[in-house]
C-alpha cells in the first residue's frame, strides 16, 4: 500500500479545513435575518406601555465585548455603574446575580436565525418585586441581530426595607 504524499495530505488539510469553516458558518448565527418585519425593532433608552401593565423595551445588544444594562423598574437603560437588572450580550442575557438566562431562543439552522422559545423568565427587581421577561425577539429593524426585544410585568411586589414606588415604568 502506497503511503500519501506531501501533496495529498495538503489537499486532505486543504478540504477538512474548507469544510470545519462550512459547519462554523452554518451553526454561528450571523446576525442578517429574513425575519419579518413585524419581528424587528429598533433598540430603545426607555420601555413602552403595552395594556394590562405590561412593557416592552429593546436592548442594543450587538456589542461583542460589552454587555447593555437594563433597569426593569425604572424601565430605561442605565450603565453597569448603576442599579440594573438585566444585562445583554449579543443573544446572552444574564440577571444582575449574574445568572444567565436559560436558553431563551431556538436556533433555526435552514433559516439561520434565532426564535424566541416563548417562555417567560424570573428576574428580580428592586423593592421586592418580581419581573415575568418575554424575550421576543432578536432581531433589529434593519434585519441585523443584536436588538433584543422583551416584554416585561410585575410577577409580585413585596415591600423589602423601603417604600414601594407609586408606579413602575
Amino acid at each position: 500500500m502506497k503511503q500519501p504524499g506531501r501533496v495529498e495530505l495538503v489537499g486532505i488539510g486543504v478540504v477538512s479545513f474548507i469544510l470545519m469553516a462550512a459547519v462554523v458558518l452554518l451553526i454561528t448565527p450571523s446576525g442578517d435575518s429574513d425575519a419579518p418585519p413585524s419581528e424587528r425593532f429598533d433598540p430603545t433608552d426607555a420601555a413602552t406601555d403595552l395594556p394590562g401593565d405590561v412593557y416592552r423595551i429593546t436592548l442594543d445588544c450587538r456589542h461583542r465585548k460589552d454587555f447593555t444594562h437594563v433597569d426593569l423598574d425604572e424601565g430605561a437603560m442605565v450603565d453597569e455603574a448603576g442599579p440594573w437588572d438585566l444585562s445583554c450580550r449579543r443573544h446572552e442575557l444574564r440577571k444582575r446575580d449574574g445568572d444567565r438566562l436559560p436558553k431563551w431562543y431556538r436556533y433555526q439552522m435552514a433559516a439561520h436565525r434565532l426564535e424566541p422559545r416563548g417562555d417567560e423568565y424570573e428576574v428580580p427587581g428592586d423593592f421586592g418585586v418580581v419581573w415575568l421577561v418575554l424575550p421576543e425577539s432578536y432581531y433589529c429593524a434593519d434585519g441585523g441581530g443584536g436588538c433584543v426585544t422583551l416584554r416585561y410585568r410585575a410577577k409580585s411586589v413585596t415591600a423589602v426595607g423601603g417604600d414601594v414606588p407609586s408606579s413602575t415604568p
